[in-house]
């Protein structure tokens, strides 16, 4: 949600507070969802965009190790047929007493 947008929202819901009645409840209650969804929203945008730009620096610093990486996980991961990795063994706990 745009910064005006939510200004505007929670400008409404400041001005109905006092409101009764039904419908102006559940019209506050989606509208309330609403802008959590949105401040999440950008809070996942915001970790993804710094992210991205961290794994461009690291590309920028190291092009042909990028390079390389690419060309072996790329094409099996486009195709769907990724290498195996190893997978971790899981040990039972002991339960003897001894």
């Amino acid at each position: 949600m745009t910064g005006a947008l939510a200004q505007d929202a929670r400008a409404f819901m400041a001005a109905t507070a006092e409101v009764a009645g039904e419908k102006v409840s559940e019209a506050r209650e989606r509208l309330a969802a609403a802008l959590e969804t949105a401040k999440l929203v950008g809070q996942v945008r915001e970790n993804a965009v710094e992210r991205v730009k961290a794994a461009d620096q690291v590309v920028r610093a190291n092009p042909y190790q990028a390079i390389g990486l690419a060309s072996v996980w790329g094409p099996p991961r486009l195709s769907g047929r990724a290498p195996l990795l190893p997978q971790p063994r899981l040990i039972a706990p002991c339960t003897s007493p001894h």
